[in-house]
C-alpha cells in the first residue's frame, strides 16, 4: 500500500500460470488475494491478460511473462530495484554475496548506495532486522515480488516497456551440485577468506563462498549448509 501511494491496482489485470488448480494453501493463492485486495482483477485465462505470473510451491521463485519480455525472478528483482520510486524512502540496497552483479550495476545507476554482506555469517542476520532490507523483501519472497512487480508495473503504465528495455542484458543460470569432498564447506570458508578485505582489525570480511571474474561474465560457487555446493553463472547473453 505504501508503493500504492494511497491508489488501488484498479484496471490491472494478470493471470497466474496454475489458474484453475491453485490450492488455498499455495503462494500463488495468497499473491491473487492481495492483487485482489488491492482493486486488480485475475483473468482466468493467460492469453486474456496482461501480465501472466507464476510462483513455485516454495514461495521463492517466480516468473512474469507479457507480450514484450519473460521475465524469471532474477530479472524480475532488477526491474523492481530499477523502479522504486521516493515513496518508499530507502537509499540504501542490502545485497548478498551470492546475487548476481547486475542488481549492484542497477541499484548503483538509481543512486543507492550498495552494501554487500554474506548470508551465511551472523552479519547476514544483523542485516535482516535492518529497515532497507524489510522494505526490499521482494529480492527474498516470491508473493512479495509478484504484488511489487504488479504495483511498479500498473503505476508506470505505458512507461513500464521503459523500464524493461533499460535494464542491463544479463542471464543467471543456477544449479544445486551434490557430492565432492565432504570437506567442502571448511575448503570453501577458507578459501573465500584468501579474497577477503581487511576492515580496520577484524581481520577478512566474511563471504559466502568464490565469486570467479571472468572475460564473459562471472561464477559464484557456495557451499550448502547440508551437502552440495550451489553454483550461480551470470553473463551478459545466453552465449557467454
Amino acid at each position: 500500500r505504501t508503493l500504492l501511494s494511497g491508489k488501488t491496482l484498479s484496471g490491472f489485470n494478470c493471470a497466474f500460470s496454475g489458474t484453475g488448480d491453485i490450492k488455498a494453501y499455495s503462494p500463488e493463492y495468497t499473491a491473487i488475494c492481495a492483487i485482489s485486495e488491492l482493486g486488480g482483477s485475475i483473468a482466468s485465462r493467460a492469453d486474456s491478460a496482461v501480465y501472466c505470473f507464476g510462483i513455485d510451491n516454495t514461495g521463492l521463485d517466480s516468473k512474469c511473462s507479457s507480450r514484450s519480455f519473460s521475465f524469471d525472478s532474477y530479472h524480475m528483482n532488477a526491474l523492481l530495484i530499477d523502479g522504486l520510486d521516493g515513496s518508499f524512502s530507502i537509499s540504501d540496497m542490502f545485497l548478498s554475496d551470492s546475487m548476481p552483479d547486475a542488481y549492484r550495476i542497477v541499484a548503483e545507476k538509481r543512486g543507492f548506495t550498495v552494501n554487500r554482506y554474506a548470508e551465511s555469517s551472523t552479519e547476514g542476520l544483523a542485516v535482516m532486522n535492518r529497515e532497507p532490507l524489510r522494505k526490499t523483501f521482494f529480492l527474498y519472497d516470491g508473493v512479495f515480488r509478484t504484488l511489487f512487480f504488479a504495483i511498479i508495473m500498473h503505476k508506470n503504465g505505458a512507461e513500464a516497456n521503459t523500464l524493461v528495455k533499460r535494464l542491463p542484458d544479463f542471464e543467471v543460470y543456477s544449479e544445486i551440485f551434490n557430492g565432492g569432498n565432504p570437506n567442502r564447506a571448511y575448503v570453501m570458508q577458507h578459501l573465500s577468506k584468501l579474497s577477503g578485505v581487511k576492515e580496520r582489525n577484524e581481520g577478512a570480511k566474511a563471504h559466502d563462498g568464490i565469486k570467479l571474474e571472468l572475460a564473459g561474465g562471472r561464477v559464484t560457487i557456495i557451499p550448502g549448509r547440508v551437502s552440495g555446493f550451489k553454483i550461480i553463472s551470470e553473463a551478459n547473453s545466453m552465449e557467454a
